[in-house]
């Protein structure tokens, strides 16, 4: 009866640290020093605050990184996102964006916003080391009365 805790243990001995990225994004953007930030066109000047300088700092801050960004329209940037082009993408998505399924629509930084739009910080599925980061990013700046 006592079989399962050496096999436990064994099975144990197979983990490493978890959460992991699929893509090893966080390691490459430590390693690099830097990551890629697509901003979605339009956001600054839309109904919802820019709030993409305040939560960048705090991303840059700990990953030790510097962002590199770019801006366009939110189709071409998500598709780059999605092909591993772009590590980041910033701007006011609709959580009902078909996108929703291709990528992680993180925790909007700004939800009430005039017409039911959110300011939010994007990512690739399955990075999960990096989108804890970016999460923490925003929970900070949100805690800091800098995000609504």
């Amino acid at each position: 009866m006592k079989w399962w805790l050496p096999l436990a243990v064994l099975s144990l001995g197979g983990c490493s640290y978890f959460p992991q990225d699929f893509d090893g994004t966080l390691g490459r953007v430590q390693d690099e020093r830097g990551f890629r930030v697509g901003l979605v066109a339009g956001s600054k000047g839309g109904p919802c605050p820019n709030f993409a300088a305040p939560y960048l700092a705090r991303v840059a801050e700990a990953a030790q990184a510097t962002p590199h960004a770019v801006e366009g329209a939110a189709e071409p940037l998500l598709g780059a996102l999605r092909r591993g082009e772009l590590d980041l993408v910033l701007g006011q998505l609709d959580r009902k964006s078909p996108w929703g399924t291709e990528v992680s629509i993180l925790e909007p930084l700004a939800a009430d916003c005039p017409g039911g739009v959110e300011y939010s910080a994007i990512a690739r599925n399955g990075e999960n080391r990096w989108i804890m980061l970016l999460e923490d990013a925003g929970r900070s700046l949100r805690r800091s009365g800098q995000a609504g």
